[in-house]
């Protein structure tokens, strides 16, 4: 993408500048819309998505509720600045990977597979 738009004196940091540098200013600012566009979608689907699962998981609260849980958990999370604060998070997320992991295969050797939810 960059094909020698780069340089060191007018770095290229986002897709805008892409735009700005073989379209000019209108295409920025349209470039800059698409991807506001594009992330208000992106993250509509991650909340909506998580609190469907979560609502799966703990059906007694309501899923507007678990949307909201996911939303206010993502506000939290989003005023961390610096990677330094972010290693605990990450590091939270990939043993909670590898715990889930490890109680799936657990699960799978030890039950059979549920016809009836798997026919609804």
């Amino acid at each position: 993408m960059f094909l020698q738009l780069d340089s060191t004196r007018y770095p290229m940091t986002n897709y805008s500048d892409i735009a700005f540098r073989i379209y000019g200013p209108v295409a920025r600012h349209v470039v800059n819309v698409l991807q506001s566009v594009q992330l208000f979608c992106l993250l509509g689907v991650v909340i909506i998505g998580n609190g469907q699962g979560l609502y799966q998981i703990n059906g007694n609260i309501c899923y507007v509720v678990c949307c909201m849980i996911w939303a206010v958990l993502g506000m939290v999370l989003g005023q961390i600045r610096t990677l330094e604060r972010f290693g605990w998070v990450a590091n939270l997320a990939v043993w909670m990977n590898v715990v889930v992991m490890v109680l799936v295969m657990a699960a799978v050797t030890h039950s059979e597979p549920n016809y009836e939810a798997a026919s609804k």
